[in-house]
């Protein structure tokens, strides 16, 4: 008997890492704490690390949510399911998840738990399991164990560690993938923990281990041919591409110096924003094309943007954007004189539905999107009389569609007014090309669960309501510039004219003289898809930066409208 003990544990000491079985979990949720928000899917499965992944199986659970209610906006653009996902697809109850999941480790009791993200998924184990508290010295969180392993990476977030390893992680949160993701960290990250013998008490072991050699990880970016690569770019304007270690374009950016704005992602502040050091990361080389001008660079972005979709991209992309003309009638229960007039290109078309449950007529309160958490109909009532009262129009009552005409009539006015006083920046969705912006998806995760109040309904009506104004005035010139001819002289190269030929949205760097541009509102708007909304956007913001910036403009919207930079300056509002 003391010899069989014997035995069992020097087979367990001379088990490696690599050839012993471990559990794998993962939950995707509406939001970050546990106690407030739900799980929606769940996978689980045992892994060892010199398994291939290809050949591995895993289970994985939608989860319905309870009292019919609907999945935000938030978590379906994160994890790309539906509203309903659990009416259209087989799913399972938290109570089926907690009998399914605690067999599962029940049945393999003695082995350790490897989880990505430890101090988030550990809370949500907790709540599937419908417990307090669970045994630190099974959970391993491949998280600290990468920064324990490999120091020096810029990100050490799910997709970034396993984007480095090779494994293109899909850019929708979903379980099978994370496992896979997870997994492929794993099997890394074994090959880096030696020694003559692994102890069986090994999670307390692991959180203390030290590699023989401390090697601070070189991202494959910044390797020196690369760096002489990059340092030999041109001073010129163009589009570069960074890619993977498959050659997948992880993300396009334009440029009016490539020497200068490549470069720029290797100097400087050491943390650029998560989404970047995420990329940078996972890239191992880039590539570039040159072009003419800083405009043309603008354009060729949108451009290769629209043909490939780039994960790191967050504008410009086409997810879940169209676009489209509306009338006020297409949304009204019944039709109004005025309610015929067609408006549009718009793509932003959130605001539409956002303002559809109040117009509409009627009861709001079942209307209303399920990320405006803990309203009631009293608060929705309170902050329409809010809204309508602050432009002096009194309201008792659930406002008709003829109400929200009054106040249009009233409220756009006075915002046209604040936009023609007001020195702006171009439109956030238009200047934003600029800006290389960055995300958290756990912002979003929170935000998703923010309990709103009666200040918030009011803000969020009245920012859809005017947004849905200036939608439609910027659309105006967007069919306006369409089919439209501009002659540019750009301040920093005074003497030299640019004719630009835009013909249905696609834009000739080289125009003749004779060029037709006249065509009426339906010739126009059928020209717009998503790449043209997009290309005519940048046209529209470089013209407005250009009046501010003092260059010489003729624009040419039809063969008896002609506009200088001077009667631009008065309509377009720099």
């Amino acid at each position: 008997m003391v010899f069989a003990h014997k035995l069992r544990r020097w087979r367990a000491m001379r088990m490696t890492i690599k050839n012993r079985d471990f559990i794998f979990v993962d939950f995707q949720t509406t939001g970050t704490v546990a106690a407030r928000s739900d799980i929606i899917e769940a996978g689980w499965g045992l892994y060892r690390a010199e398994l291939a992944l290809p050949d591995h199986t895993w289970t994985t659970f939608l989860i319905a949510l309870d009292n019919q209610r609907q999945l935000s906006r938030t978590i379906q653009k994160l994890t790309g399911l539906s509203a309903d996902y659990y009416r259209e697809a087989p799913a399972i109850t938290p109570a089926e998840l907690k009998e399914r999941l605690k067999d599962f480790l029940d049945e393999h009791k003695a082995t350790p738990i490897v989880i990505h993200y430890a101090q988030f998924k550990v809370p949500f184990l907790l709540k599937a399991l419908e417990e307090e508290s669970f045994s630190g010295d099974r959970i391993i969180c491949v998280h600290k164990l990468s920064k324990q392993l490999m120091p020096g990476l810029k990100s050490y977030s799910l997709r970034a560690v396993a984007g480095f390893m090779g494994y293109h992680t899909a850019e929708k949160k979903r379980s099978l993938d994370h496992l896979n993701a997870t997994a492929t960290i794993w099997s890394f990250l074994s090959d880096r923990i030696t020694g003559d013998t692994i102890p069986e008490d090994l999670v307390p072991w692991l959180k203390t281990y030290q590699p023989a050699v401390s090697h601070v990880e070189a991202l494959p970016i910044h390797d020196q041919e690369l760096r002489k690569k990059r340092l030999s770019l041109p001073h010129r304007p163009g589009v570069y591409f960074f890619l993977d270690r498959a050659q997948n374009v992880l993300y396009v950016g334009k440029a009016a110096d490539l020497h200068h704005r490549v470069n720029s992602y290797f100097r400087g502040r050491k943390t650029k924003g998560s989404r970047l050091n995420e990329m940078l990361t996972r890239a191992v080389d880039f590539r570039y094309v040159e072009v003419e001008s800083e405009l043309e660079a603008l354009l060729r972005e949108n451009d290769e943007i629209k043909q490939i979709d780039p994960p790191y991209n967050r504008l410009l992309r086409v997810e879940g954007r169209s676009v489209q003309a509306i009338t006020f009638n297409s949304f009204l229960s019944e039709p109004r004189t005025w309610g015929f007039r067609p408006y549009g290109p718009i793509a932003s078309l959130w605001m539409v539905e956002a303002l559809r449950p109040f117009i509409q007529g009627g009861a709001i309160l079942p209307f209303i999107p399920a990320f405006m958490n803990g309203i009631t109909e009293g608060m929705i009532q309170q902050a329409l009389e809010n809204l309508f009262l602050s432009y002096d129009l009194p309201l008792n009552k659930i406002p008709l569609a003829d109400d929200w005409y009054e106040l249009a009539l009233k409220a756009w006015p006075l915002e046209h007014q604040r936009l023609s006083l007001k020195q702006q920046k171009v439109d956030e969705d238009v200047l934003a090309i600029e800006v290389e912006e960055e995300y958290d998806e756990e912002e979003l995760l929170e935000e998703a669960e923010k309990v709103w109040t009666v200040e918030d309904i009011e803000d969020f009506i009245k920012d859809a309501f005017l947004h849905l104004y200036r939608q439609i005035l910027r659309s105006r010139w967007y069919l306006r510039l369409a089919h439209s001819v501009i002659e540019w002289e750009f301040a920093h190269t005074p003497g030299k004219t640019h004719r630009f030929h835009i013909r249905c949205g696609t834009f000739h760097a080289h125009a003749s003289q004779e060029e037709n541009i006249d065509f009426s509102y339906a010739q126009r708007l059928k020209c717009f898809d998503m790449q043209v909304y997009d290309r005519i956007g940048i046209i529209y913001a470089e013209l407005r930066k250009g009046i501010k910036r003092g260059d010489k403009i003729r624009l040419h919207l039809s063969s008896r409208l002609v506009l200088d930079e001077g009667e631009l300056l008065r309509r377009v509002r720099p």
